[in-house]
């Protein structure tokens, strides 16, 4: 998406206001100094106190996982090329390694085991 390909309309960025202001400034600063010139809009949920809470307990849960670029992109162990690596080049890495793509998880049940033993799920579709 930040390829050269781009023009003005095609797609916004979005950052919560507070939250990721190092990342914002590389995504709209200008071409001349190294960014992307790209839109992105800050916005700030609106609600009382309860609905609040749980939206940023949500964002706090998506954005703290330890695998999470928000959370990769300070860390200064990482290569700059193993944190833009494409996903899909990731997991075709992991393909060969494993031998076959798309191997379920061991810990995460199918969706007919998700209540366990004494009770079956929904005959499920898979649609790989």
């Amino acid at each position: 998406m930040a390829g050269q390909n781009y023009y003005p309309g095609q797609y916004e960025f979005q950052c919560l206001h507070g939250m990721g202001e190092p990342l914002y400034e590389q995504v709209v600063g200008s071409i001349a100094s190294g960014k992307l010139n790209r839109p992105s809009r800050i916005y700030a949920p609106v609600g009382n106190h309860k609905t609040l809470l749980a939206y940023l307990v949500r964002r706090l849960l998506e954005n703290g996982a330890n695998p999470s670029f928000v959370n990769r992109i300070a860390d200064k162990e990482i290569k700059i090329a193993e944190l833009i690596a494409h996903p899909i080049a990731q997991v075709e890495a992991l393909a060969k390694e494993e031998g076959t793509l798309g191997l379920p998880h061991p810990k995460i049940a199918l969706p007919r085991d998700i209540f366990g033993e004494g009770r079956r799920n929904s005959a499920d579709i898979d649609l790989s």
